[in-house]
Protein backbone atom coordinates (compact mmCIF):
# COMPACT_ATOMS: atom_id res chain seq x y z
CA UNK A 1 0.00 0.00 0.00
CA UNK A 2 1.54 3.63 -1.25
CA UNK A 3 1.98 5.93 2.04
CA UNK A 4 2.80 9.15 2.41
CA UNK A 5 5.04 10.28 5.30
CA UNK A 6 7.05 12.50 7.58
CA UNK A 7 10.80 11.60 8.47
CA UNK A 8 11.79 13.63 11.42
CA UNK A 9 15.20 14.37 12.08
CA UNK A 10 17.03 15.02 14.99
CA UNK A 11 19.87 17.09 16.53
CA UNK A 12 22.74 14.47 16.40
CA UNK A 13 21.71 14.28 13.00
CA UNK A 14 21.53 17.64 11.84
CA UNK A 15 21.85 20.92 13.40
CA UNK A 16 19.42 22.79 11.49
CA UNK A 17 17.62 22.84 8.72
CA UNK A 18 19.63 23.81 6.24
CA UNK A 19 22.30 21.01 7.05
CA UNK A 20 19.54 19.01 6.35
CA UNK A 21 18.67 20.36 3.14
CA UNK A 22 22.12 20.90 1.94
CA UNK A 23 22.69 16.66 2.93
CA UNK A 24 19.13 15.97 1.24
CA UNK A 25 20.32 17.90 -1.73
CA UNK A 26 23.98 16.41 -2.03
CA UNK A 27 24.84 13.43 0.21
CA UNK A 28 21.99 11.76 -0.33
CA UNK A 29 21.34 12.21 -3.92
CA UNK A 30 24.80 11.38 -5.06
CA UNK A 31 27.20 9.80 -1.87
CA UNK A 32 24.42 7.61 -1.11
CA UNK A 33 22.85 7.44 -4.08
CA UNK A 34 19.44 7.37 -2.52
CA UNK A 35 20.09 5.11 0.00
CA UNK A 36 18.43 6.64 3.04
CA UNK A 37 19.31 4.93 6.47
CA UNK A 38 16.59 5.41 8.86
CA UNK A 39 16.25 4.54 13.22
CA UNK A 40 13.28 2.76 14.40
CA UNK A 41 10.13 3.80 13.25
CA UNK A 42 7.33 2.72 15.41
CA UNK A 43 4.58 2.08 12.97
CA UNK A 44 5.65 3.25 10.06
CA UNK A 45 5.28 -0.22 8.42
CA UNK A 46 7.00 -1.17 5.07
CA UNK A 47 7.19 2.10 2.58
CA UNK A 48 6.59 0.49 -1.41
CA UNK A 49 7.58 1.62 -4.05
CA UNK A 50 6.02 4.96 -5.22
CA UNK A 51 5.45 5.96 -1.75
CA UNK A 52 6.51 9.83 -0.80
CA UNK A 53 8.85 10.84 2.01
CA UNK A 54 8.83 13.85 3.31
CA UNK A 55 12.02 15.41 5.32
CA UNK A 56 11.67 17.75 8.24
CA UNK A 57 14.01 19.29 11.09
CA UNK A 58 12.65 21.89 13.90
CA UNK A 59 8.89 21.86 12.57
CA UNK A 60 9.97 23.07 9.24
CA UNK A 61 9.40 20.30 6.35
CA UNK A 62 12.43 21.10 3.91
CA UNK A 63 11.62 18.67 0.68
CA UNK A 64 10.46 15.40 -0.43
CA UNK A 65 11.09 11.99 -2.52
CA UNK A 66 10.04 8.98 -3.80
CA UNK A 67 10.47 5.55 -2.56
CA UNK A 68 12.25 3.37 -5.27
CA UNK A 69 12.94 0.56 -3.59
CA UNK A 70 10.95 -1.02 -0.50
CA UNK A 71 11.95 -0.34 3.12
CA UNK A 72 13.68 -3.27 4.88
CA UNK A 73 16.19 -3.62 7.97
CA UNK A 74 19.45 -3.89 7.70
CA UNK A 75 21.02 -7.04 7.79
CA UNK A 76 23.49 -6.87 10.65
CA UNK A 77 26.72 -6.91 7.95
CA UNK A 78 25.10 -3.23 6.35
CA UNK A 79 25.41 -2.19 9.88
CA UNK A 80 28.75 -3.30 10.61
CA UNK A 81 30.44 -2.15 7.36
CA UNK A 82 28.33 1.29 8.02
CA UNK A 83 29.80 1.67 11.32
CA UNK A 84 33.67 0.65 10.19
CA UNK A 85 32.94 3.35 7.19
CA UNK A 86 31.55 5.84 8.95
CA UNK A 87 32.82 5.60 12.32
CA UNK A 88 35.50 9.42 12.48
CA UNK A 89 31.27 10.55 12.40
CA UNK A 90 28.83 8.23 14.21
CA UNK A 91 26.51 8.50 11.20
CA UNK A 92 25.30 5.48 11.65
CA UNK A 93 24.74 5.22 14.96
CA UNK A 94 21.11 3.57 15.46
CA UNK A 95 20.26 3.42 12.17
CA UNK A 96 18.38 0.02 11.87
CA UNK A 97 16.37 0.51 8.10
CA UNK A 98 16.85 1.38 4.92
CA UNK A 99 14.80 2.44 2.22
CA UNK A 100 15.97 3.43 -1.68
CA UNK A 101 14.60 7.05 -3.13
CA UNK A 102 14.65 7.40 -6.57
CA UNK A 103 17.18 9.97 -6.67
CA UNK A 104 16.12 12.27 -9.37
CA UNK A 105 12.75 12.43 -7.04
CA UNK A 106 14.63 14.16 -4.07
CA UNK A 107 13.42 17.84 -4.15
CA UNK A 108 14.45 20.15 -1.79
CA UNK A 109 12.40 23.25 -1.16
CA UNK A 110 13.88 26.90 -1.28
CA UNK A 111 14.07 28.41 1.92
CA UNK A 112 11.08 30.92 1.26
CA UNK A 113 8.65 27.47 0.28
CA UNK A 114 9.40 25.86 3.83
CA UNK A 115 6.09 24.30 5.09
CA UNK A 116 5.91 25.56 8.94
CA UNK A 117 4.02 22.61 11.75
CA UNK A 118 1.45 25.29 11.92
CA UNK A 119 0.91 25.15 7.95
CA UNK A 120 1.04 21.52 8.46
CA UNK A 121 -1.30 20.88 11.23
CA UNK A 122 -3.78 23.41 9.22
CA UNK A 123 -3.78 21.40 6.24
CA UNK A 124 -3.67 17.63 7.70
CA UNK A 125 -4.96 18.58 11.54
CA UNK A 126 -2.22 16.32 12.53
CA UNK A 127 0.93 17.14 14.76
CA UNK A 128 4.43 16.75 12.50
CA UNK A 129 6.05 14.58 14.93
CA UNK A 130 7.55 11.14 14.73
CA UNK A 131 6.89 9.55 11.64
CA UNK A 132 3.41 10.77 10.80
CA UNK A 133 1.84 9.22 7.70
CA UNK A 134 -0.49 12.30 5.40
CA UNK A 135 -3.58 11.61 3.35
CA UNK A 136 -3.38 11.49 -0.45
CA UNK A 137 -5.68 14.61 -0.58
CA UNK A 138 -3.77 16.67 2.11
CA UNK A 139 -0.65 15.54 -0.16
CA UNK A 140 -1.66 17.44 -2.76
CA UNK A 141 -2.35 20.75 -0.74
CA UNK A 142 0.88 20.64 1.11
CA UNK A 143 2.86 20.29 -2.58
CA UNK A 144 -0.19 23.30 -3.86
CA UNK A 145 1.53 25.47 -0.36
CA UNK A 146 5.07 25.17 -1.99
CA UNK A 147 4.44 26.03 -5.55
CA UNK A 148 1.88 29.30 -3.93
CA UNK A 149 4.94 29.97 -1.82
CA UNK A 150 7.37 29.71 -5.00
CA UNK A 151 4.93 31.87 -7.33
CA UNK A 152 4.47 34.87 -4.46
CA UNK A 153 8.64 34.47 -4.26
CA UNK A 154 8.86 34.93 -8.64
CA UNK A 155 6.10 37.32 -8.53
CA UNK A 156 8.56 39.82 -6.27
CA UNK A 157 11.61 39.16 -8.68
Amino acid sequence: MLKAVCFPHVDDQFESPIELMEWLDNDLRTTHRGYYRYRKAPGLGTLEPGSIVFFYKNGLIVGSAVVEKHSRSLEPSEIERCDEIRAEDDSCSGMINVVKLFTESIWVWDEHELISKDEFNRITTKDLSHYVTIDPDDVLKLYGLVAKKKAEMDSRV
